[in-house]
């Protein structure tokens, strides 16, 4: 079984699937969002996200922004737990969803559904 290691936890390959697929729900997007260069899409390619010097003012790529939301997520459910000092079973679990709501681009409510129903 091939196990992967993102963000210091091991994680075999159909459970980091899923979580990309998640994540991918969560935004609204396709694999290609973040998977281009693969031959698909116009985004940056995973293997060219890796540490490395950066240009000053260079932007950040989808997937680096994408690594650091997902450890913003983690800790923020840390948190929350310890706060509550409840099981994670009683929890209620900070996703993606959470704030894209299905887009890419998070923004408020009523102007994803301005947007939207367009």
């Amino acid at each position: 079984m091939r196990v992967l290691v993102l963000f210091l936890t091991a994680v075999t390959l159909p459970a980091q699937v899923a979580n990309m697929q998640e994540i991918a729900q969560g935004l609204g997007v396709k694999c290609e969002y973040c998977h281009s260069g693969m031959g698909r899409g116009a985004g940056p390619r995973v293997d060219q996200a890796a540490p490395g010097p950066k240009v000053e003012g260079q932007a950040p790529s989808r997937v680096e922004i994408g690594r650091a939301m997902i450890a913003m997520t983690r800790d923020i459910n840390e948190k929350i737990l310890l706060a509550t000092g409840k099981p994670a079973t009683d929890v209620t679990r900070v996703t993606c969803i959470t704030c894209h709501r299905g887009v890419a681009i998070p923004g408020q409510l009523a102007d994803i559904v301005a947007k939207t129903a367009l």
